[in-house]
């Protein structure tokens, strides 16, 4: 799957609900999904992200949201990943 392809999929896809909202919220990329579709706060997606990682077996209490890629890096070094 094309990251590029899909976001640009997806800010298709959601045009309509951006129009929406206000000038400066129409070019936030996450989108709720509730009836208002407002942007998605960075510590709800920080959330997540860490809910996420810590379902895949990533320690929390030593990787964060903001280093997922180190953190996805790693555990994929310790199951074997070369």
């Amino acid at each position: 799957i094309c990251p590029v392809t899909t976001l640009e999929i997806y800010i298709r896809r959601t045009q309509a609900w951006r129009n929406q909202l206000n000038n400066e919220d129409q070019d936030r990329l996450f989108l709720g999904l509730d009836t208002s579709h407002a942007p998605i706060k960075s510590q709800a997606i920080a959330k997540h992200a860490l809910r996420l990682m810590k379902e895949a077996g990533i320690d929390t209490d030593v990787f964060k949201a903001a280093s997922i890629r180190g953190a996805a890096a790693t555990k994929a070094l310790d199951n074997g990943a070369t």
